[in-house]
């Protein structure tokens, strides 16, 4: 009796096992839903650099109660899921062709490595901004590059940043760890059709799908009158402007930004001609008489958050 209980129980899971892969195989682990599976899990991981930079800077952004954090979260997801579509087309084409090679080994590692180029920079991207926004007050943006393309010493400046917020490099590596852990948890499986006309029809009929998803990601909605969001659009999901920066995440900033035409400068006198016009510099003549103006300006250069010591108390053991 025990055989033959046995004998059943293991026919019915081999059985429910074909019948899976067969009919039910939307449900299964097809390339499909592997990719969903991937999708979310770079949102995940977003989410989680969202609550890293919130946490890391919890003192620049006072008054944010547990239901304005949530709205916060939640308007993330917009500005996550466009940058992680934009990150990952080559990713998403890869999955869709709807043909046999997706399910091949040297394939599937090929996909494996890009993922991880292009998400792993992605997360190192959020991970740079828990310092740097305390520098700028605004998530990076694609001009960080031209901030940074004068540094003759670049090398020593990336390694001093990595040991000086050694916190937030450990939380960047922690995620980079626990993407490659997730990521290798959900493997596609191959689905068996004994119909192959249905089989490649039915993923031919998924392109359109997929792309009608990619297009409404990218975009941030589908609505006629929707346009592609941008930075701006973060301000509808805070109630005080200084917490836009928790919204936005800065692989989207500087996708955003990025190839955007710069202001141009005009140069309408030449110097001669200013200082005949207007001489900025006041000469006090002595042998005037002393009259009561009562109009100051005062310029102050260099006084950005980083010249200021008083305000990197954790920098140089307080004597920075």
């Amino acid at each position: 009796m025990r055989y033959t209980f046995a004998t059943f129980v293991v026919n019915g899971f081999q059985r429910i096992s074909i019948d899976n892969m067969k009919g039910n195989w939307l449900l299964s682990r097809n390339i499909f839903v592997v990719l969903a599976y991937r999708i979310f899990l770079v949102l995940f991981l977003f989410t989680l650099c969202r609550i890293g930079f919130y946490v890391f800077n919890l003192q620049m952004f006072p008054g944010v109660t547990f239901a304005n954090l949530i709205t916060i979260l939640r308007g993330g997801l917009v500005f996550d899921l466009s940058a992680v579509v934009y990150l990952n087309l080559l990713v998403i084409l890869l999955h869709s062709i709807p043909f046999d090679i997706r399910y091949n080994e040297v394939y599937q590692k090929i996909m494996k490595y890009i993922f991880f180029l292009m998400n792993g920079i992605a997360i190192a991207m959020n991970g740079m901004d828990f310092v740097y926004y305390r520098f700028v007050y605004k998530r990076a943006t694609a001009d960080v590059f031209d901030t940074f393309s004068n540094e003759s010493n670049m090398g020593k400046l990336f390694f001093r940043f990595l040991f000086d917020y050694w916190p937030a490099t450990l939380f960047t590596v922690f995620l980079w760890f626990l993407m490659v852990w997730l990521y290798r948890k959900v493997k596609p499986v191959k689905p068996v059709f004994s119909n192959k006309l249905t089989y490649y029809s039915i993923n031919v009929l998924f392109i359109p799908v997929i792309l009608t998803l990619v297009i409404g990601a990218a975009r941030g909605g589908y609505k006629h009158s929707t346009r592609p969001i941008t930075i701006s659009n973060a301000a509808r999901y805070v109630e005080s402007p200084r917490d836009v920066a928790i919204v936005l995440n800065t692989p989207f900033s500087i996708l955003r930004t990025y190839g955007k035409k710069k202001l141009e400068r005009y140069d309408f006198f030449d110097e001669a001609r200013l200082k005949e016009l207007y001489d900025p510099h006041h000469k006090p003549v002595s042998s005037a008489p002393f009259r009561n103006d009562n109009v100051i300006v005062i310029i102050l250069e260099s006084f950005a958050r980083e010249y200021i010591g008083g305000l990197n108390p954790d920098l140089d053991e307080g004597k920075y």
